[in-house]
């Protein structure tokens, strides 16, 4: 005779319920292969992560001043004082 599983399934959800950390840790492990990850390894992630971004927005920076360099030297060629404001109304 085959035993009945009297547990409601609140119970088995209780017993199969697995913390948050560790749950990410599991899924980051299955989506790397064998790769353990540990703190120094994710923080080291993340200071790569910011790295590239800082390296982004310094390209960003000199792209914007080698146009308002262009734009100031039209305004020279023009005849015009590039630190002069103009309104336009």
């Amino acid at each position: 005779m085959t035993e009945k599983n009297t547990k409601t399934i609140g119970e088995q959800l209780e017993q199969k319920r697995e913390p948050y950390w560790d749950y990410m840790a599991r899924r980051l492990r299955e989506t790397r292969g064998a790769f353990i990850a540990t703190n120094e390894d994710m923080w080291k992630q993340e200071v790569a992560q910011m790295q590239k971004s800082i390296h982004d927005l310094q390209m960003r920076v000199i792209k914007h001043n080698e146009r308002i360099h262009e734009l100031e030297h039209k305004i020279k060629i023009l005849g015009g004082d590039p630190k002069q404001l103009e309104m336009r109304f």
